[in-house]
């Protein structure tokens, strides 16, 4: 579903990696074919969340609260009055939004979109 002209599934995905220190994610059909290429041969692939009563993969964002509080405005002011005051360090802000804001609230995002899925798992194998 992932459409790279679309600037804000763009966005989420480019954060993602920028603030993982991750290379570009890549669509699944591009692992296969990477591993076909590579004389590798898909032995199995399963959707971890596919199985009854399991919540999507990035809901231990949302259950916890975490994904909430990472988009709240009001927080994202504190951490910066924190810094301001000197009780936070100097760049904390950054840090902060950075390596908290996202990488959470953009997995949450992409991942309620349908843009990408942490999930999905293949193993293969050498004939």
């Amino acid at each position: 579903k992932y459409n790279p002209d679309d600037k804000q599934q763009k966005y989420h995905v480019d954060q993602i990696s920028i603030s993982t220190c991750m290379p570009s994610l890549w669509p699944a059909e591009a692992h296969r074919q990477a591993a076909k290429k590579a004389g590798l041969v898909l032995k199995e692939e399963v959707d971890l969340c596919k199985a009854p009563n399991t919540d999507p993969w990035y809901s231990c964002f949302e259950v916890t609260g975490v994904h909430r509080m990472l988009m709240s405005p009001m927080i994202y002011r504190l951490v910066k009055l924190g810094e301001a005051i000197r009780l936070l360090p100097r760049g904390f802000t950054d840090f902060y939004d950075s390596c908290l804001i996202h990488p959470a609230t953009d997995f949450v995002i992409a991942g309620r979109a349908g843009i990408i899925d942490g999930a999905v798992m293949m193993v293969f194998e050498k004939p």
